[in-house]
Parts: C-alpha cells; structure tokens; sequence
C-alpha cells in the first residue's frame, strides 16, 4: 500500500509518497510510485531481520504480536508473488496472526484520510490511486515538533532510521503488526538455521532461546541500564548489563575493551555467556558504575543520541560515577584474591573497574585461582580485563591444566588457536592458592612462544 515517507538526506527531510510491500522473506521495499513496483524498478530495501519497530511517543509497543488462536480473521491482506499486499484501509487488530494466499494483485483503494501535518507537493499527481488527497506542505523541522505524528512509525536498525507516516492510526498499526511478524518469523529462521548447522558440524551448544529470556528476569534487567527503555534486547558482555538497541549503538564506539556488545536475539548465545550475563545483570553493574551519579540526571528513553554518549563515555571512560576503592594499593591484589575465593563479584569488578592491577599481577595466580574453582564468570572477566590465558605459574601450570568445569572449554578454545604452547599440557590437580599464601611469582612462557591469536578467537574468549 502507499505510505508517505520521511527523507534521510540531511538537506533533503520532506515526506514523499511511496508504494510499500512486505514480502514474505523478511524484506520491506518501497518504490516511488505503484508503476514502478510493477515495473520492479526503483525500489529500496530494508532488511528487517537486523532491525525493531518504534511508534513515536510511546515507551512500549502499542501493539503485540498475537497468537493464530487468538484472531483468525484476516482484512485486506493478501499475498501475491511472494509479497504481503497491505491496502490503506482500516483494520481488525491482529490481522497477521493469518495471512492468507489468495488472488493476484488487485485494486487497492486508499481513502480520503485528513492530515494532520502539511506535505510537501512532490507526489506525481498520476501515481496517486483512486484521486486520494494531493500532499500538502510540511515544515521541514525536526519530525516530532507537532502533534501529528500518531499515524507515524519507525524502522530502526543499529546505524539508520525509517521514517513513515500512514493515513489512519488504524492503518498504522496494521503497518507495524505485520512488520513485527516479519522480524519474528527472520529471527525464528536464524535460530532454526543455527541450530541445524551446529548439528552438522558438530559444533558447540547453543543456548536455547528459553534460557537466554533468564537473563531478563535478573534484577534490575527489565529496563536499559543507561536511559531505563523497557525491554531492552541488547547485553554488554564484560559489563553483564542489558541496553537497548540505540544505546547499543553507542556502546560499539567505546571499543572491545570497554564494552563487548551482542544481541539477545540475533547472536548466539553458549550457556556459558549466559551464565556470566546471569551472574551479574544491571542491578549490580549499576550499583558499581553509578553510585556515585551525584546531581546528574540519567538520559529517559526518548534522550536524544548525543546526550546518551555523553552518559556513556561519562560512565566508562571517565568513570565519573563509579563506586570509590577503599582498599590501600598495597592490598588491591591480596582483596582481589579473597573476593575470588568467595564469589564476591562485587568487589570484583570494582577493583577490576578501577585497574588498579597489572597485568603481570593478575597473571602471577588469580587466573589459575579462578580456573581451579571452575568459575567461569570470574575466569571470563579475568580474561576480559587483559588476563594471560597462557601465563605460567611457579609449577610451570598454565590455566588449563588448574581448570575444572565450564572454564574446562573457555581455556580449551583458546590452546587450540595457539597450540604450539600446550602440544603437551594434560589436565593435573587443580592449584591451591589460600588467600593467606598466595604470592605466587609468575614464570615467562619462553620468549619464542608466540602470543594468544585474539584476532582468530570467538567473542565468547576474548
């Protein structure tokens, strides 16, 4: 159906209409006019399996995905070489919950809808379907200024926006409904396809979709660590908070060594990453990254881009807001090993957060410690902030030789990337390292050994 859209050029940001399909394998394509959509000429493209929905104004989806019990009935909704034909008429709420195939394209009537907003006159007055309303002017400020944006939605992937408008709020959510059902059935195609082509190869397991939703019941998870939006469905790994996708966005310009960012629902997730975004989650994470916020004010959902990356390079690369350490430099290492000892991820990534510690004196034990209790979220963190997955202890022991559990297949992962290091390692007792004896000095792999090869390594390990 037609749907006006909003211009992307930054000179350029009037609505012009377009004819719009949904099709059946994920893709949205607009056109200029409906002759070029039968011509298959001029059309773009979004790819909406990497993308999410937003309606203006609200902080929630105004509308959910329904189930096929739930509404059977279909209005206006066809398919047609492979396409999902929308008209611009008013319809019963949970119209894709079935799609229907059915006869060839056939006349689509848009009504005479009155406007809120002004168009701009740029529409071909011989493209537009049964005499509907010739656009009007629009003002070419920022879109959101007025009240006549409820018919509008937008398309939102990491790096661009889709703007569209269409001509009732019935009509709009119709748009949007089907749209969604469209990103669940993509998502729902990579899942099926992952998991077939591990299988195939044998490769490692994957978490399933039902535990990965655990992570969102931790305390605290149920809105974006930063602006608090609902729901967010994106998780920095190092950091064990979840972020919403334009946070998200932000977060990839901090670098790997700040921010490690996935997607809940287009990445795979190994058990043990969600055993690490479990064992933390934004309650704790913030409790460290922003104690100490003071009289500033968090960004809200709707902040604009640059006051969120002020936030965010304001926590992360400032550390502006982060908890104070209280602990004497000459007891930074020794309270490092305790709070191993006892689980104690707070003080944890306090200290690690302040990197307050060399790498050497991370490497001389606290790893082998880590990898003998089996404790992956402790290991990975270790790693993440610069720890030696080779590094020698005084017995001449690398990490996997100490290693019990799940750290077992971290470590594994990384020996065989760089196995002219461990050709020989067998696993042997774990180390015993008691916080009252546990300067342990570090040994040197030999000079010619070469270095752990992150370039070629998962995110999972690095």
């Amino acid at each position: 159906g037609f749907l006006y859209k909003k211009g992307t050029n930054s000179i350029n940001r009037d609505w012009k209409k377009k004819y719009v399909v949904l099709l059946d394998d994920g893709r949205l394509i607009y056109h200029p006019s409906l002759h070029d959509y039968e011509n298959e000429s001029h059309g773009k493209e979004i790819i909406l399996q990497r993308t999410t929905i937003k309606i203006p104004g609200s902080n929630k989806p105004r509308i959910a995905l329904r189930s096929a019990s739930n509404d059977n009935k279909l209005n206006d909704l066809t398919s047609s070489d492979g396409a999902i034909i929308i008209s611009n008429s008013s319809v019963t709420p949970g119209i894709i919950d079935q799609v229907v195939h059915s006869s060839p394209l056939g006349k689509i009537e848009t009504p005479n809808a009155k406007k809120r907003h002004r168009r701009v006159q740029q529409t071909n007055p011989t493209n537009l379907i049964n005499n509907s309303t010739t656009p009007k002017q629009i003002s070419n400020n920022n879109y959101g200024d007025d009240d006549g944006d409820e018919n509008v939605f937008i398309i939102v992937s990491l790096d661009k926006q889709w703007y569209f408008e269409a001509q009732t709020n019935e009509e709009r959510d119709e748009w949007v409904q089907a749209i969604e059902q469209q990103i669940l059935f993509s998502l729902q195609n990579i899942e099926s396809s992952k998991a077939a082509r591990a299988a195939k190869i044998g490769g490692p397991t994957m978490a399933d979709s039902a535990s990965i939703q655990t992570i969102k019941q931790i305390p605290g998870n149920g809105f974006c660590a930063h602006c608090e939006q609902i729901n967010p469905t994106w998780a920095s790994l190092n950091l064990g908070a979840l972020i919403c996708m334009d946070c998200a966005s932000l977060h990839r310009n901090l670098g790997t060594h700040l921010s490690r960012v996935r997607s809940l629902e287009l990445d795979e997730w190994p058990p043990e990453l969600v055993q690490i975004m479990r064992s933390i989650g934004n309650k704790l994470a913030n409790s460290i990254w922003e104690a100490n916020i003071k009289n500033r004010v968090k960004p809200q959902p709707n902040a604009l881009s640059s006051e969120r990356e002020r936030w965010i390079r304001d926590k992360y690369e400032q550390k502006l807001f982060l908890a104070p350490l209280t602990i004497s430099s000459s007891l930074i290492r020794q309270s490092l090993i305790d709070a191993i000892h006892k689980s104690d991820l707070y003080t944890i990534i306090l200290i690690l957060a302040h990197r307050k510690l060399s790498n050497e004196d991370i490497n001389s034990s606290l790893l082998h410690l880590a990898a003998s209790q089996g404790n992956v979220t402790i290991l990975q963190l270790l790693l993440w902030y610069g720890a030696d997955a080779f590094a020698i202890d005084s017995n001449g022991r690398t990490p996997l030789q100490c290693a019990q559990g799940d750290c077992i297949q971290i470590l594994q992962t990384l020996t065989n990337n760089n196995t002219d290091l461990h050709t020989n390692s067998q696993q042997i007792k774990p180390t015993s390292i008691s916080p009252q004896h546990s300067t342990i000095p570090r040994q040197r792999p030999p000079a010619s050994s070469p270095g752990p090869p992150y370039d070629k390594l998962p995110s999972t390990v690095i």
